[in-house]
């Protein structure tokens, strides 16, 4: 399979579910955009949880192309709320998967997306303080 979530500049909508530190569940909704901008892929996301109020996440992300032939490469993030993260992604047939860690420590995190075809892939994640479970979701992303 030939990944195009990351590979591929675009928009993709983002729904599911999140869930947060005691398993309360909540409706989300967003939107991830892909840019190439020079030796880097920019990726740019928001998540609204629909509670009342509405609560709003965004991430931004600067991604190191895979060297051609491999399947491993790195990123770091700038997260607003909870700072600085760094990881590595692999590419594995038809899944995405990334490991990080915050700068300070805190916080260790994974991602999992799975590839349904060119303009769908599923994702499940989660957030760890030490090793207590802070937040998961479940989201399925399309491509606009």
């Amino acid at each position: 399979m030939r990944h195009t979530y990351l590979f591929e500049e675009g928009t993709w909508k983002t729904s599911g579910c999140y869930w947060d530190n005691v398993g309360d569940v909540l409706d989300a909704e967003g939107e991830v955009t892909i840019t190439h901008e020079g030796d880097l892929w920019i990726n740019i996301g928001k998540i609204i949880l629909k509670s009342d109020p509405p609560e709003e996440f965004e991430n931004f992300y600067e991604i190191i192309p895979p060297a051609k032939g491999k399947r491993l490469t790195e990123w770091t993030s700038i997260n607003p709320d909870l700072g600085t993260f760094s990881g590595v992604i692999t590419f594995l047939n038809d899944a995405i998967f990334s490991l990080s860690n915050s700068e300070d420590g805190q916080y260790a995190g994974f991602d999992l997306l799975l590839m349904i075809d060119e303009n769908n892939y599923i994702n499940r994640g989660g957030l760890f303080m030490g090793d207590d479970l802070q937040s998961s979701w479940s989201m399925e992303l399309t491509r606009k």
